[in-house]
């Protein structure tokens, strides 16, 4: 588990250098910087958890149950990065077509399930009550 994590920090911190270096000082003002704005803070907060780890900042008192309480919250935030990927979606039009025709036939496709268990019941039933006259 740990080993994802610190696989998953690296990634976050790799992708967002190389999104610093391609576009510099743009970054935090081209369109869709609110997004790069948030990344940057997430990964931010990743690498400041980090560094309190390796150096054991503050393992006594109550600024330590502070700090980690605020770093624990602030994990939250990653979920927002999933939010990202689905953003995505909208450039994608042959997935999107795909996971709507999908979603589209789970009604029939649940139906035609209940349909089927219960003609399977009905032919239990009827079995069942020519095995009781023997």
């Amino acid at each position: 588990m740990r080993g994802r994590r610190k696989s998953s920090r690296f990634f976050f911190t790799t992708e967002l250098v190389l999104r610093l270096f391609a576009f510099g000082k743009r970054f935090f003002t081209m369109p869709g910087r609110g997004w790069n704005i948030l990344d940057f803070a997430v990964v931010s907060m990743q690498m400041v958890e980090e560094l309190f780890t390796a150096f054991n900042v503050g393992t006594s008192g109550p600024s330590f149950q502070v700090s980690w309480t605020l770093m624990r919250m602030l994990r939250i935030l990653r979920l927002v990065r999933i939010v990202r990927v689905v953003r995505l979606l909208r450039y994608m039009t042959e997935l999107r077509t795909l996971v709507v025709s999908m979603m589209a036939s789970m009604k029939p496709l649940v139906s035609t399930v209940v349909l089927l268990l219960l003609v399977v019941y009905i032919v239990g039933c009827y079995f069942t009550q020519l095995t009781l006259n023997y």
